[in-house]
Protein backbone atom coordinates (compact mmCIF):
# COMPACT_ATOMS: atom_id res chain seq x y z
CA UNK A 1 0.00 0.00 0.00
CA UNK A 2 1.12 2.96 -1.02
CA UNK A 3 1.54 6.08 2.36
CA UNK A 4 -0.74 8.58 1.80
CA UNK A 5 0.05 11.25 4.44
CA UNK A 6 1.89 14.45 3.71
CA UNK A 7 5.29 14.49 4.88
CA UNK A 8 5.77 17.98 6.07
CA UNK A 9 9.57 19.07 4.86
CA UNK A 10 10.78 22.37 6.22
CA UNK A 11 12.98 22.46 3.08
CA UNK A 12 10.27 22.52 0.18
CA UNK A 13 7.31 24.88 -0.34
CA UNK A 14 7.66 25.65 3.71
CA UNK A 15 5.77 29.15 4.19
CA UNK A 16 7.75 32.49 4.45
CA UNK A 17 7.85 33.51 7.99
CA UNK A 18 5.12 36.06 8.38
CA UNK A 19 5.70 40.15 8.56
CA UNK A 20 5.44 42.05 11.74
CA UNK A 21 2.63 44.05 11.65
CA UNK A 22 2.31 44.81 15.07
CA UNK A 23 4.23 48.47 14.56
CA UNK A 24 2.27 49.23 10.84
CA UNK A 25 -1.23 48.86 12.90
CA UNK A 26 0.26 51.04 15.52
CA UNK A 27 1.76 53.74 13.06
CA UNK A 28 -2.13 53.49 11.77
CA UNK A 29 -3.84 53.91 15.34
CA UNK A 30 -1.26 56.89 15.72
CA UNK A 31 -1.49 58.77 12.12
CA UNK A 32 -4.61 57.58 10.38
CA UNK A 33 -4.72 57.34 7.03
CA UNK A 34 -8.26 57.88 6.08
CA UNK A 35 -9.35 61.58 7.76
CA UNK A 36 -12.62 62.49 9.43
CA UNK A 37 -13.90 65.87 8.43
CA UNK A 38 -12.18 66.51 5.85
CA UNK A 39 -15.18 67.64 3.38
CA UNK A 40 -15.34 71.62 2.54
CA UNK A 41 -18.75 73.43 4.45
CA UNK A 42 -20.09 73.17 1.82
CA UNK A 43 -20.66 69.25 0.96
CA UNK A 44 -23.34 68.36 3.71
CA UNK A 45 -25.95 71.48 2.44
CA UNK A 46 -25.63 70.21 -0.63
CA UNK A 47 -25.88 67.18 -0.09
CA UNK A 48 -29.54 67.70 1.56
CA UNK A 49 -30.80 70.23 -0.98
CA UNK A 50 -29.70 67.87 -3.66
CA UNK A 51 -32.03 65.42 -1.68
CA UNK A 52 -34.97 66.98 -1.35
CA UNK A 53 -34.74 68.02 -5.38
CA UNK A 54 -34.70 64.26 -6.35
CA UNK A 55 -37.04 63.43 -3.77
CA UNK A 56 -39.30 66.46 -4.36
CA UNK A 57 -38.52 65.33 -8.55
CA UNK A 58 -39.75 62.04 -7.67
CA UNK A 59 -42.96 63.03 -6.14
CA UNK A 60 -44.38 65.78 -8.29
CA UNK A 61 -43.78 64.77 -11.54
CA UNK A 62 -46.00 61.79 -11.65
CA UNK A 63 -48.69 64.14 -9.68
CA UNK A 64 -48.23 66.99 -12.39
CA UNK A 65 -48.87 63.97 -15.20
CA UNK A 66 -52.49 63.02 -14.14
Amino acid sequence: MADTRKKSNPAKGAPAPAKKVEPAMFGEISNPSITVGARKWYTLPLSIIAHVVAIGAVVIVPLMAM
